[in-house]
């Protein structure tokens, strides 16, 4: 087996699976660089989103967090389509970004949408209407909902996102400068009381005595669920709750059905998992299968397969090939059944000796996501994501979304 070394990094099972790892907190400098740009996007945590600035220049999702990283200065403004928000990191409540954001800083939400008009004099008007009208600063105008000790900013956002999906217009249409500051419109303003008059009381919204913008979202979806869209339950894995007991080969099988058995020439499938804990981190572990092929039925095994990880104490991968094939994993790690395809990531671990196994069967839950540079899914949902520090890029692919609890 071949091994590239990163860091302080021993394998996959590496930091990912021997270290603790937690929650989609503000990025380390792990893989960001001097130069680079960090932006955080919000309507709930927006994750796996096309993040784009004023000439169409894409930004790397960072680990699966809704945190977002340009390499160089971007042009402004700034604006996310697409993307996942799992609502009180629930499973059950996972809905996509159906709306459009933008903004002029680096932290993007509802409420920085309003306030990207391309004139600067009518974006400092703006500022000055909703500050005036919400008890804002204008630095709390621009801090994410879940971050701002300011209740108003919570209760704001998901007026705005209410109000455009009741009228199935864009916030910006909605919230524009003729609407705020030239006519005498107020029904945002009536919608803002009367929400703060129905959760004031609340006190399982609130968090410290304040309203929590996380809890406040996941009463909005419980109250007006048709406002938000859903996403396909097809497109989930089946979640899996499985013994540390168990074989590893039988607990890390990840199997999903392809579209047809058409021919599918020279594509990549790309799995993430992020283990749960709270430590303030994501772990992360990455897979990318390169080279496969599906002809006449029958699928081909992966010119190469590359293993990466990111984790509290250091960042690295390895990968197989003809020449490094460690226990035939190229022969192993991926197989075809009528039309299912089995991702027999238990067999890579097994079959590396960098790392015991066992480290791979840590007692704790799992997110799965897996993505594909064709169109393979029988069931899918749109993904954008970047893999093994950037080689290889799944930006406007299909994927799915899945869960593994271990016990």
């Amino acid at each position: 087996m071949k091994s590239t070394l990163l860091n302080t990094f021993t394998f996959f099972g590496l930091t990912f699976f021997m270290s603790a790892c937690g929650g989609s907190g503000k990025p380390s400098d792990t893989l960001i660089s001097a130069s680079s740009i960090t932006i955080e996007v919000e309507r709930g945590p927006v994750k796996q989103a096309n993040v784009t600035d004023a000439n169409g220049k894409l930004a790397r999702d960072y680990n699966g967090s809704n945190f977002y990283v340009f390499d160089s200065l971007p042009t402004y403004p700034l604006s996310v389509t697409q993307g996942v928000i799992e609502i009180n990191n629930d499973k059950n409540k996972t809905v996509i970004l159906d709306i459009n954001m933008s903004s002029y800083t680096n932290v993007i939400t509802p409420i920085t949408t309003i306030l990207s008009d391309s004139n600067k004099s009518k974006r400092a008007d703006l500022e000055a209407k909703i500050m005036s009208d919400y008890n804002l600063t204008k630095e709390e105008l621009y801090q994410s909902p879940s971050k701002s000790k300011n209740e108003n900013i919570a209760l704001l956002t998901n007026i705005i996102y209410k109000k455009a999906k009741e009228s199935n217009s864009s916030v910006k249409s909605i919230f524009s400068y003729e609407t705020l500051i030239t006519d005498s419109n107020t029904t945002l303003k009536n919608e803002f009381d009367a929400l703060f008059l129905t959760i004031d009381t609340n006190a399982s919204l609130k968090t410290d005595g304040k309203i929590d913008s996380i809890k406040l979202e996941s009463f909005i979806y419980d109250t007006n669920t048709s406002l938000f869209t859903k996403i396909n339950d097809f497109a989930i894995l089946p979640s899996r709750e499985v013994n540390a007991s168990d074989d590893i080969e039988s607990i890390w099988k990840i199997n999903f059905e392809i579209y047809s058995l058409a021919n599918y020439n020279d594509f990549n499938i790309g799995i993430r998992i992020i283990k749960h804990e709270n430590d303030g981190s994501n772990d992360i572990g990455e897979f990318v299968y390169s080279g496969l092929s599906i002809v006449n039925g029958v699928l081909s095994n992966p010119a190469r397969i590359d293993v990466y990880g990111v984790g509290d104490s250091g960042t690295g991968g390895t990968f197989f090939d003809s020449q490094f094939n460690t226990g035939a994993i190229l022969e192993n790690a991926i197989t075809l059944k009528t039309n299912t395809v089995a991702l027999n990531l238990g067999y890579i671990m097994k079959q590396q000796t960098l790392v015991d196994a066992s480290n791979f069967k840590i007692v704790t839950k799992y997110d799965i996501i897996i993505t594909s540079s064709l169109p393979i899914f029988k069931y899918s949902i749109d993904t954008s994501l970047s893999f093994i520090k950037d080689r290889y890029n799944f930006i406007n692919k299909k994927g799915m979304y899945g869960e593994l609890n271990i016990k």
